[in-house]
């Protein structure tokens, strides 16, 4: 009976970590049905689900999905930013930093790239020292 389960949670999970389509499929469904339930709009209730992300401190691939789903569900780039600028005053700027790499890359933009630019601005700001 062990020897089943783990090759039955084994499976599971390779099955999310290369997104099945049947078992994404599955998931989808007991999703619809949870929107429905909570009276809101699919595009509201992606973006409250992306804040519960943000304080939870959610791994890259929990942001990616709920992000490609929000935007479907007509969500824009500049409301998911101001996510993270809302929740600011709550959840505090350590999970904040900690999110928007996630949630960059999500959107697809070049998180890296920032980064750098931001280092040699940092140091073109140091005072030069004699």
């Amino acid at each position: 009976m062990a020897q089943h389960l783990a090759s039955n949670a084994e499976k599971v999970i390779q099955s999310l970590a290369a997104e099945d389509p049947w078992l994404v499929d599955q998931i989808s469904a007991q999703q619809e049905q949870n929107i429905k339930d909570s009276g809101l709009s699919p595009k509201v209730y992606g973006l409250v689900n992306i804040a519960a992300l943000v304080a939870e401190n959610a791994s890259q691939p929990s942001f990616h999905w709920r992000i490609a789903n929000s935007l479907k569900a007509g969500a824009t780039a500049d409301e998911i930013a101001g996510i993270l600028v809302a929740l600011t005053a709550n959840v505090g700027m350590a999970k904040i930093v900690s999110a928007a790499p996630k949630v960059g890359w999500a959107l697809g933009y070049e998180i890296a790239e920032f980064e750098k630019e931001m280092k040699k601005m940092e140091k073109a700001d140091k005072p030069k020292s004699k």
